[in-house]
Order: C-alpha cells, then sequence, then structure tokens
C-alpha cells in the first residue's frame, strides 16, 4: 500500500507542478484553463486518477482479506493472489518506483510472481470457475450504490489528501 501511495503521491505532484507552469507562462504563450486540462487529461490526469483508484481497490481488498478467519485456506489463498497482482503492477509501473526499487528487486518481484503463480495455479483455475461472469458480460450496466460517495469518502479520510503537496 505504501509503494502504491508513493506512485499515487508523486503522479498528484507531477500534475500540480505541470498545471502550474502552465497557468505562470507569459499572457501570450498561457493557455486556457480548458485547453490546460485538454492537454495534460491523457498524459497526466488520468494516469493519476488510476493511481489513487488502484490504490483505493487495494485497501478495499485487505480490508476483504482481514474479514476471513485467520486459521481458514481461504485468507492464505486471497493473500497470496493479491501478492501476484500487486507484484505484477510494481513490475510493470516501474519507472515511477526508480528511486525507491532498483532493477535487482524488480527481477526479484518477477522471480517471486512466476514461483506464485506456479505454487497457486489448481487454486486460481478453481476461482476462476467460480466466480460468476460479471453483469457486463450479461449486457446489464451494473450501478453499485453509492460508489461515487464511497471513493469521495475514502479520498477525503486519506491522511493529508487534501493539504498541498
Amino acid at each position: 500500500l505504501g509503494l502504491l501511495n508513493y506512485k499515487t503521491n508523486k503522479l498528484i505532484n507531477e500534475s500540480i507542478l505541470k498545471i502550474q507552469e502552465e497557468t505562470s507562462k507569459n499572457e501570450g504563450e498561457r493557455l486556457s484553463q480548458v485547453e490546460i486540462w485538454e492537454k495534460h487529461l491523457n498524459y497526466l490526469l488520468i494516469p493519476m486518477a488510476k493511481a489513487y483508484i488502484e490504490r483505493y481497490i487495494l485497501a478495499c481488498y485487505i480490508d476483504f482479506v482481514n474479514a476471513f478467519d485467520p486459521h481458514t485456506n481461504a485468507k492464505a489463498i486471497f493473500t497470496k493472489l493479491a501478492l501476484i497482482g500487486l507484484q505484477n503492477q510494481l513490475i510493470e509501473d516501474s519507472r515511477y518506483f526508480g528511486n525507491v526499487i532498483s532493477d535487482e528487486q524488480i527481477g526479484d518481484l518477477k522471480e517471486s510472481c512466476f514461483a506464485l503463480n506456479k505454487e497457486m495455479k489448481n487454486e486460481i483455475v478453481a476461482i476462476t470457475y467460480a466466480i460468476p461472469f460479471a453483469d457486463k458480460v450479461y449486457g446489464v450496466i451494473a450501478k453499485p450504490e453509492n460508489l461515487y460517495q464511497r471513493i469521495m469518502k475514502s479520498v477525503k479520510d486519506t491522511p493529508g489528501c487534501l493539504e498541498r503537496p
């Protein structure tokens, strides 16, 4: 969770700096607020939002796993599945962690992920068959209750999220 916080904060800081840079340009060079938004939407703002959502999903998953009885096999299985997903994500996003994770550690993550996949292959297949298709597969658009309110509450409850970086 700490590394995802790092990635999210890094993207937030980069976004703020770029937008401040654009707004502080001289009158003839300065873009309108809409043009600044459009210029930075795909490469800064959307990745920033995705990083926060990834962090939020992991926090919810940790709560989900912690709700299991610690003495059951299910908690261990779901913990290992989370590790596989998180390790893959850290490997894919390694460019954000250049100051925090070395190339050697990324290599260790790859080896660990491979070992976990090999160890969990039977459980992964069983869980894949046990989970029903999403509503969207059936052509139904799911509307979870209060999703927006829950996400916004989570944002506001995150320590330091409303403070200036």
